[in-house]
């Protein structure tokens, strides 16, 4: 039963027998057979019949099919230990077991790699399979001690997929990517340099003893290291992570892949939630489940179901509901029960906030150091439906330009505890998409008319929107209006955008001349001292057609390492302070994005990397001006390239792609600097001839 993890069986056929095998921990469960003289050909499972039962049919060499109904007794069940060691001593001794203790109490997750060197008898590797689920890499100094363990895990049926061992006699750093292993064990001393051992485990949470030391010692973190909190990085939607080790890479060097796949995750056409990363901790909002995973080397960490009516699609038309704190502990979600407080390191649901409103539920979602900043909306307004029509509707819609924003009635700022700080109701409706706070402030877009004010689902096409809307500043300390004033903008038809940046305020919005096949895109930078137009900017997208979502592109906001700020308004790029429009690494007036590719799903950005979907997961470097699709794979069509932690992540995002892509999987990168780019880095001739 896929649907069940604990109890997924691995069925093996070899002669006229068959066994079936718990597929998490090998043991065996059962025997089947045909009759005699059969050889068992292949084997076929169906999909789950609606009483929650399977058949199993093998095919034989006679030519004749035979079929087994499966039952529910996994209550019952009793699986058995086999003993598969052949009478071989265990291997793990008092000491090993100590030490695998201490190691599975300190570790942020049981889930995960561990690195192991001179476990010359294989008893730590031993003692660490029975305590953790940790996946075991030991390098040992001799083949012979290499080919014993490999015996031995072999026999009990934990090596590959949980431990393999690699006769390395010396220390080669190049054949580790590094940060990618939660823990370290030096078993017998080494004269490896202690720097070179933290260069292998993850900055901030992996954790290193050396032999003869009693605990285990943690990284030091990335200092600059980028996070990614929020749908857009941050409340302040700046869609910039601010990550100094990404933002100054010359290029880029995979790290790992696989994992967490297509299977759980929305159609990329319904342009779902991004992930968030901060710390030791990446969720992937799957469709009606959250993932967490260890973005150090992609481990599936867990999984949690989301109560019925909670996954939001439609992410460019609503705004962000979940929020992971800044040390990436904890997890915010809005879910139709309410906001949901879950450990991010285990999936464990801490607390619940309910809706104190009736009719009303949690909609926005931002955390900002102990507080929590969420809104109210009827259940009307998200786009939550799980049927498949329906769903298609919203992609029709988002193409033919027509889709309506989700608004909420009520925004509150709620205490550690829980209590409600402050609480401000709207006059008509507020438009969830423009909801942006940084330290002081709470900026929005507040419409007023009597038909907001009315309406009866609160999905409201824009331009019915801005027939009587304010822009509002609240104080983030008192909830009270610091400023108020009508906004009008030009163009407002099909998205509408808040960004914040010091004392500038960004608004974007976009157009569609359906006739001629082109989205036109406005944006004006107000002064948030005194309200006052510093820029205004106007251009057409150089991309025809809407059918990709040209129309839908969200602003980036972008701090350079130089301290310069540009505002990214696809294809155009603008200096934040002087307002002209800029070239990247190129003298070119005329120049503009011309994506290597489809022009659907958003930038994210760093540093000097534009990160988007093209042809294939794509960095544009601002300093050169040079295009690098980075995997031939397909990314998905809003944000799940994520600049943060020192590494760039793809956690999958192509669900439902029917191209030519025959990877569809989660990935990590790391930068590469300029020098190692052009020298150390390997790289295959026939990829890049001429190197």
């Amino acid at each position: 039963n896929p649907g069940n993890v604990d109890n997924q069986i691995a069925l093996i056929a070899g002669g006229e027998k068959i066994r079936g095998y718990n597929a998490l921990s090998g043991q065996l469960g059962f025997e089947l057979q045909v009759d005699p003289g059969e050889q068992i050909n292949y084997l076929a499972v169906s999909k789950v019949l609606d009483d929650g039962s399977e058949i199993l049919v093998a095919t034989t060499s006679s030519g004749r099919v035979y079929a087994w109904h499966g039952v529910d007794e996994e209550s019952e069940q009793q699986w058995q230990v086999t003993d598969r060691s052949d009478g071989r001593d265990r291997l793990a001794n008092a000491e090993c077991v100590k030490v695998a203790s201490t190691l599975d109490d300190d570790l942020l997750s049981s889930n995960g790699w561990l690195l192991l060197l001179g476990d010359r008898s294989g008893g730590m590797a031993e003692a660490i399979l029975e305590t953790t689920n940790l996946r075991i890499l030991s390098l040992v100094a001799t083949r012979n001690d290499a080919t014993a363990q490999r015996e031995y895990f072999q026999a009990i049926g934990q090596y590959g997929h949980r431990v393999s061992v690699w006769d390395q006699a010396a220390w080669n750093p190049s054949l580790i990517s590094p940060g990618i292993f939660n823990a370290l064990i030096e078993v017998e001393p080494t004269e490896i340099a202690h720097h070179d051992l933290i260069r292998a485990v993850a900055p901030g949470y992996g954790m290193i003893r050396r032999a003869g030391e009693e605990s285990f010692t943690v990284a030091p973190p990335l200092e600059g290291a980028g996070s990614w909190r929020h749908q857009y990085a941050n409340p302040r939607n700046s869609a910039d992570t601010g990550d100094q080790y990404i933002g100054n890479a010359a290029g880029f060097q995979l790290s790992w892949f696989g994992g967490v796949g297509p299977g759980r995750m929305p159609d990329r056409h319904l342009r779902g939630p991004a992930p968030l990363v901060a710390g030791p901790t990446m969720i992937m909002q799957g469709d009606g489940v959250l993932i967490g995973v260890d973005p150090a080397n992609g481990t599936e960490r867990w999984q949690l179901e989301l109560p019925p009516g909670t996954m939001r699609y439609v992410t460019p038309f609503d705004a962000g509901y979940a929020s992971l704190s800044e040390d990436g502990t904890l997890l915010c979600v809005a879910t139709s029960e309410g906001i949901w407080n879950v450990d991010a390191l285990n999936g464990e649901v801490l607390g619940n906030i309910e809706s104190q409103k009736d009719g009303l539920g949690w909609g926005y979602v931002a955390s900002s150091g102990d507080e929590l900043f969420a809104t109210l909306l009827k259940s009307t307004a998200p786009r939550t439906s799980q049927d498949r029509e329906v769903q298609y509707q919203y992609v029709n819609d988002d193409y033919k330009s027509a889709r309506p924003l989700v608004t909420s009635r009520t925004l509150v700022k709620l205490a550690a505890d829980a209590s409600v700080a402050w609480e401000h109701s709207a006059a008509g409706v507020i438009v969830n998409g423009t909801i942006a706070i940084d330290d002081r402030r709470v900026i929005f877009v507040e419409a007023r008319s009597d038909t907001c004010a009315n309406h009866h689902t609160d999905r409201i096409p824009l331009p019915m929107l801005m027939e009587d809307a304010f822009i509002v500043c609240l104080s983030k300390v008192t909830g009270d209006v610091v400023w108020e004033q009508p906004f009008v903008l030009e163009g407002a038809q099909n998205v509408l955008y808040v960004q914040l940046s010091g004392d500038k305020l960004v608004l974007s919005t976009s157009q569609s001349d359906i006739e001629n096949e082109k989205a036109f895109y406005f944006l004006r930078v107000i002064s948030l001292t005194d309200g006052s137009t510093i820029h205004e900017w106007s251009h057409e997208h150089v991309r025809s057609g809407l059918f990709h979502g040209e129309q839908n592109h969200h602003p980036v906001v972008l701090s350079r390492p130089d301290e310069s700020q540009l505002v990214v308004a696809e294809p155009f790029l603008y200096d934040l302070q002087s307002g002209e429009r800029l070239a990247p690494g190129v003298e070119d007036e005329g120049w503009a994005l011309q994506r290597p590719g489809h022009s659907c799903g958003t930038i994210s950005a760093a540093g000097n990397c534009l990160f988007f979907r093209a042809g294939n997961p794509t960095v544009l470097n601002l300093s050169s001006g040079e295009f690098t699709a980075l995997a031939p794979t397909r990314p998905g069509c809003w944000i799940n390239m994520i600049p943060a932690g020192g590494r760039l992540l793809i956690p999958e995002g192509s669900a439902s792609c029917v191209c030519k892509y025959s990877l569809q999987t989660s990935m990590g990168f790391l930068p590469v600097s300029r020098e190692d780019l052009e020298s150390a880095l390997p790289v295959l001739a026939d990829v890049i001839p001429g190197r």
